[in-house]
């Protein structure tokens, strides 16, 4: 008997211990690209990013403009244009630069979110908790006459 406890504890030790190294199990956001890399006020543009999600946490991905959190964007993975291939972890979007957007750099911040749409939470690589974001920058450049 004595030995049978000594085996779960034993187990249930291991188990446990494994579990800190959990860095690589959480969702992750990575790879976040606008096509074309050089935005003109008029023109629609293209963006994705990469989930890497192995138990199916992220159910929604949007971004934000820094400059103006009001601005939402919706991305998909379920293969209507724009994206290519449902489910394939490459969630995308498409956005009209607005006649009027103004030249300059800019940051969207894309983030992962659950089925009741709150932003994820995940471990950092400096293993403090943080929102599941990843950043892109990018410029509008006026067109040239």
């Amino acid at each position: 008997m004595i030995r049978l406890c000594m085996a779960t504890v034993l187990a249930f030790s291991i188990a446990s211990l494994a579990g800190c190294h959990s860095l690589n199990r959480q969702p992750r956001l990575s790879e976040p690209v606008i096509a074309p890399d050089r935005l003109t006020p008029g023109q629609n543009s293209i963006i994705t990013v990469r989930v890497k999600d192995r138990f199916g946490i992220v159910a929604h991905v949007e971004g934000r403009l820094q400059q103006d959190p009001k601005k939402k964007f919706v991305f998909q993975d379920d293969g209507v244009a724009p994206d290519k291939t449902a489910r394939d972890g490459v969630w995308t979007t498409s956005v009209a630069v607005p006649a009027n957007a103004p030249e300059g750099d800019f940051m969207l911040d894309i983030s992962g979110r659950n089925k009741r749409h709150a932003i994820i939470t995940v471990l950092k690589d400096n293993r403090e908790q943080g929102p599941l974001t990843v950043s892109c920058p990018f410029s509008i450049e006026l067109p040239q006459p």
